[in-house]
């Protein structure tokens, strides 16, 4: 049986002209003949497109994920690519404590046929895990990777990209190395940890508790103060995310520091504030919205159980700025 694929290629028409004209909204004329006569030619039934207006996909994001762009990313790619193909999107935010009753609630009024689940903390996210794997409801973690089976995720390789921004530094000179994180309540600074301890590691550099801050997004540049005034003197920090990383280098020039005279600065995520800011920070590209398209694309195989689970690793990039030099 054809499908709106073959009508699109058929066609010659983009996949975004092809569903406005199915779902009734108008079109250049040029285009619609176009499309109806394909249709005919291939006998396309309608069956496919009502089958995708009556999907309800939801997004599962953080409630605080205003607060970071890659995740604003990732909803862009989930969104454009439903609107490409006529599918209905949610966003949602919701605890770990709400749950059981949240999807109840959805699932009485109006069924969620796939949810893609952004941004949470590491309890937060395995419980929701748990949840929907129990309903049978197809789910996909985004910007997670986690060890089980039956559990399908589209993310980059945070640890590598870790490593290799790491080994970065290392390859500059750069031995003391000041990171801050919360790998014990979040899983993406669990594994980026991993990444900046293996590349240490491999390159013969002894781990220095002193140069580790635990801290979280509120303390955070209160914590990076009391390190720097506390005489700890890295030359370099690693950002686990590049907001982080501005941060230190707000918090570094109020307190004198010149970058990257006095202190290089690398960040992960390539937001686009990135390469606006004195200097331009090297990152790590993590492809967000491609992230996201990808993720959509893969919960439609998994609703169509034509998958029964998938894990997809998206390429990271290094991007080399302005924010490191290198040591004598």
């Amino acid at each position: 049986m054809a499908t709106v694929d073959d009508v699109v290629k058929e066609s010659g028409v983009s996949r975004s002209t092809v569903f406005r004209f199915l779902n009734g909204q108008n079109v250049r004329e040029d285009s619609k003949n176009k499309i109806i006569e394909s249709m005919k030619k291939l006998n396309y039934k309608t069956e496919e497109i009502k089958k995708l207006d009556n999907l309800n996909i939801e997004i599962s994001i953080c409630h605080d994920h205003y607060d970071f762009q890659g995740f604003s990313d990732v909803v862009s790619g989930i969104t454009e690519y439903a609107q490409e193909n006529g599918i209905r999107i949610y966003l949602s935010s919701r605890t770990g404590e709400q749950i059981d009753k949240d999807y109840t609630d959805i699932n009485e009024e109006n069924k969620v046929h796939g949810v893609l689940v952004v941004g949470k903390n590491k309890v937060d996210e395995l419980k929701e895990a748990s949840y929907l794997s129990k309903n049978n409801i197809p789910f996909i973690l985004v910007n997670r990777k986690i060890n089980d089976e039956n559990i399908s995720y589209v993310t980059t390789d945070v640890e590598k990209g870790a490593y290799e921004i790491t080994n970065y530094l290392i390859s500059l000179g750069h031995k003391d190395i000041l990171v801050a994180g919360n790998p014990d309540e979040l899983l993406i600074d669990e594994h980026k940890m991993r990444g900046y301890k293996k590349a240490l590691e491999d390159n013969g550099v002894e781990f220095n508790e002193k140069l580790y801050i635990k801290t979280n997004k509120i303390n955070l540049e209160n914590d990076l103060r009391k390190a720097l005034e506390a005489g700890n003197t890295p030359t370099a920090f690693f950002g686990i995310c590049d907001s982080d990383a501005i941060k230190f280098m707000n918090v570094a020039t109020s307190m004198g520091m010149k970058i990257p005279k006095d202190i290089s600065i690398v960040g992960m995520d390539n937001i686009s504030m990135a390469q606006y800011i004195n200097p331009p920070l090297t990152t790590i590209d993590m492809f967000f919205k491609k992230m996201g398209s990808v993720a959509m694309e893969q919960l439609m195989q998994l609703i169509d159980k034509k998958i029964k689970s998938i894990k997809t690793i998206i390429d990271h990039e290094l991007i080399v700025r302005e924010s490191c030099k290198k040591l004598k």
